[in-house]
């Protein structure tokens, strides 16, 4: 029998920077800075992941090479642009570090991100991020049992079985301007939502 239509409701527009502090028991402070994205089907994906893939995929990306290894401000750093097929995507930077660290290493990073709006990433940079997209592909659709549960993932999210190769397709021809573009749109401070989760202490939650 035909499954019934479930229609989730849009999530408001957001309208200024939104920030959330929180104690909990753990033994350092974890970090987490993410912007709204797009939905799946938008053409505005594409530049998106490539731009996660450019900060924190792999050693020498932006963020691993300058937040963690040159100035030291983080234990780990990640990043990912995450698109759900029900609803809007996000863009996301996660950190662990020191609590005492937190405030440095929130303004660092959102300094890298913001300078996206302005420069154009490297030819070598954009290159290594088609690569790695094209690998990771690859890596995942290597067993008929993987090959078949991508068909039906592409499926059920976009309609489109082959949903995962257009993907591929789509990923090479992201230039640096369109990445440009998507910072602009996409990395702003209205749009930001900022989380901390720190160790407790006997002063109140905060940033610092």
């Amino acid at each position: 029998r035909p499954l019934p239509a479930i229609s989730l409701p849009e999530e408001p527009p957001q309208l200024g920077k939104r920030t959330v502090v929180k104690e909990m028991a753990v033994s350092q402070a974890h970090l987490s800075i993410s912007f709204r994205t797009v939905t799946l089907t938008h053409p505005h994906l594409y530049p998106l992941d490539v731009l996660a893939y450019i900060l924190a995929n792999g050693d020498s990306s932006r963020l691993v090479r300058r937040i963690q290894e040159e100035q030291q401000l983080v234990y780990a750093i990640h990043a990912s642009s995450y698109t759900p097929a029900y609803a809007g995507g996000t863009l996301a930077v996660w950190a662990g570090l020191d609590p005492d660290q937190v405030s440095a290493a929130a303004e660092a990073i959102l300094q890298e991100l913001y300078r996206l709006r302005d420069e154009l990433v490297s030819p070598q940079e954009l290159a290594k991020a088609k690569k790695q997209k094209i690998a990771d592909y690859v890596f995942e659709r290597q067993t008929v049992e993987q090959r078949a549960q991508g068909l039906g993932v592409d499926m059920l999210g976009t309609y489109d079985p082959h949903f995962s190769a257009t993907y591929v397709q789509n990923i090479q021809h992201v230039t640096a301007e369109d990445i440009r573009e998507v910072a602009r749109l996409y990395l702003r401070e209205e749009t930001l939502v900022q989380a901390v989760v720190r160790p407790k202490s006997d002063t109140p939650p905060g940033l610092t």
